[in-house]
């Protein structure tokens, strides 16, 4: 099965207060064997320091250092490739700080998306969340500092994966995540920590993919007119009670989701993943 994906990057435009930074980046492949051998790769990086320390020069090195080791020619596994690109980078980024003295601390998460599989990277506690159908399972695991914990699994079509800095999850933990997938930006945009709020949103769809025309996806894919009637709207409800999530992910329910659908502001940066891993 092929996917498209389709992102969303939330980041911060004023920055007010010198001693946070935080970004959201999406890393692309230059061309398409490297599309083909190590797929499409995500950050959220968050930075504190004192004022007098440059955090968006650390940052940047260590965007500028995994782009480089990621994609470097060789005969690296996705997962093996992914680690110790991020070991280099956080090694380049912490370099300058400790040149400068200042203990700048930088915690990181990183969406790998290969071949239909995700690989999730991260260090210290940031949003890691994959949506699936009324359930979301929380990706991420507490780390220590200068430990990067790493997890994979496979994705389906329809599925939404959530990376953003700490300050992100603080705003949005899981079991808010999924009823707020309409008004991220305005809730980020409303938050007193805002300039340490990043996130990447990332929704996958099959491409060309022909479903049953059951009355579950018919309904689930807003196939019907806006104004359903009382009792279409029994069965839509009874439809969606009997989905859950893949026991692979299961971890919990929520009783009123908002539809994945309603992710406002998708930008229409698009991508095809399947075995030849092409790029529309």
């Amino acid at each position: 099965m092929e996917l498209i994906l389709k992102t969303q990057q939330l980041k911060p435009t004023d920055r007010k207060r010198k001693e946070k930074f935080a970004t959201a980046v999406g890393i692309e492949p230059q061309n398409n064997e490297d599309l083909l051998n190590k797929g499409y790769l995500f950050l959220t990086i968050s930075v504190e320091g004192t004022k007098d320390t440059d955090l968006g020069t650390i940052a940047s090195m260590f965007t500028d250092t995994l782009r480089k080791e990621y994609y470097k020619q060789n005969n690296d596994t996705p997962l093996y490739a992914i680690e110790k690109a991020l070991d280099k980078a956080k090694q380049n980024a912490i370099s300058i700080d400790d040149s400068n003295k200042k203990n700048a601390t930088l915690s990181f998460c990183t969406a790998l998306i290969w071949n239909r599989v995700l690989y999730i990277s991260h260090t210290g506690s940031p949003a890691a969340y994959l949506i699936r159908n009324n359930g979301v399972k929380d990706l991420a695991k507490a780390s220590a500092p200068d430990e990067i914990v790493t997890m994979s699994g496979l994705l389906a079509a329809d599925d939404v994966v959530i990376i953003g800095t700490q300050a992100f999850r603080d705003k949005l933990p899981p079991q808010e995540i999924v009823s707020s997938l309409g008004s991220l930006s305005s809730l980020v945009g409303s938050s007193e920590d805002k300039e340490s709020i990043a996130s990447v949103i990332i929704k996958t769809s099959a491409k060309n993919g022909k479903q049953k025309k059951t009355k579950a996806n018919m309904l689930a894919n807003n196939k019907i007119p806006e104004l359903v009637t009382e009792k279409l709207s029994k069965i839509k409800n009874r439809l969606f009670a009997k989905k859950s999530l893949s026991d692979t992910y299961k971890e919990s329910q929520l009783k009123k989701p908002a539809p994945v659908a309603s992710i406002s502001e998708m930008a229409n940066n698009t991508a095809t993943m399947n075995p030849s891993l092409t790029k529309t």
